[in-house]
């Protein structure tokens, strides 16, 4: 994953797939742990979907920004 956020830096649009996907299972296998772990969990559901949507968003090539 660290090799993957170098890659987003450099927009690679590989890693930023595998970024997206990271995050989503990361936020479903967060709700496993809900009945013993309960703020922890829905710590890392909250990243899981921040990072998605952050990647989904923010990540394509299109979205750079010109002053």
């Amino acid at each position: 994953m660290i090799l993957c956020a170098f890659a987003i830096a450099q927009r690679s649009q590989i890693a930023r797939w595998i970024g997206i996907v990271a995050g989503a299972v990361c936020a479903i296998t967060s709700i496993w742990w809900m009945p013993y772990y309960p703020i922890w969990s829905l710590t890392y559901i909250a990243i899981g979907i921040g990072v998605v949507f952050a990647l989904a968003a923010y990540g394509g090539r299109d979205s750079e920004v010109t002053a």
